[in-house]
């Protein structure tokens, strides 16, 4: 083997057992990235996003499944990832965009089927979209592990408490994701009359009582991450990346003893 035939020394010891690490995970990692099963789901959930957008004005039903489908596909990714170790960088980015291109197109669409409302759903998709890309990119562009997840407690040292606690509790990070979702849904299917009419006041006082409020709070968060990213990629300008102190540090030696 390759680490026999290494001379002893300290030096190239290390270096033939890094050599040996690299190529054990090469022969472990026999599957192209391009075929990890997390992203055939995201494949999957791409393509049921093309459904909704052509039937989503004149076949409701089947559009609503279709996103639905794709919805729910987001929730299975992830668990395959860790299951099977199939984390990638192209896998994090695909399911990213998809996230955002289904909330976009649904918000869309919905202002269409209320024009009255069409300002607010434009204005929640600006803000969806600008408080993803500020974060992913300050969080990517980071000095250290480029590496690192946008959701990692190392990433978010220096973001505001409202951003670490929504990250650092999953189930209130998924109870305001899905709700936000669903908030979305609901409008759709009560707008394109999906609903049967019995069903209806259920779906309503639901949508009031369950989804909205998360709905709402979710827009808080958005509207703190997309602070918090911008105030970090602006203080890494000034100070730069290794030395740039957080805000409370920042405010607490604005002023210094004379």
């Amino acid at each position: 083997s390759f680490s026999a035939a290494c001379p002893t020394t300290s030096r190239w010891s290390k270096l033939c057992s890094t050599r040996a690490a690299m190529g054990a995970s090469k022969k472990k990692q026999k599957l192209p990235i391009l075929l990890y099963i997390p992203n055939l789901i995201g494949y999957a959930r791409v393509a049921l996003l093309g459904v909704f957008y052509a039937a989503a004005l004149d076949r409701p039903a089947l559009a609503l499944a279709a996103y639905v489908a794709s919805f729910a596909g987001d929730l299975f990714d992830g668990y395959f990832a860790k299951k099977y170790d199939q984390r990638s960088t192209f896998g994090g980015v695909l399911d990213m965009v998809t996230d955002r291109v289904a909330t976009a197109g649904l918000l869309s669409f919905l202002g269409i089927l209320y024009p009255r409302r069409a300002g607010i759903f434009t204005a929640l998709q600006t803000l969806d979209i600008a408080s993803h890309w500020f974060h992913m990119y300050s969080t990517a562009s980071a000095a250290g592990d480029a590496s690192k997840h946008h959701k990692a407690a190392d990433a978010l040292r220096r973001r505001n408490v409202v951003l670490r606690i929504y990250y650092a509790s999953y189930p209130l990070f998924a109870y305001l994701c899905v709700s936000a979702e669903l908030t979305y849904v609901a409008l759709y299917a009560i707008a394109a009359d999906i609903c049967p009419a019995p069903a209806r006041p259920a779906v309503e006082t639901l949508y009031v009582v369950a989804l909205l409020p998360g709905c709402v709070a979710k827009q808080v968060v958005n509207v703190a991450q997309l602070a918090s990213a911008a105030a970090e990629l602006a203080r890494r300008d000034t100070f730069g990346e290794e030395d740039a102190p957080s805000l409370g540090a920042i405010d607490g030696h604005a002023k210094k003893p004379s």
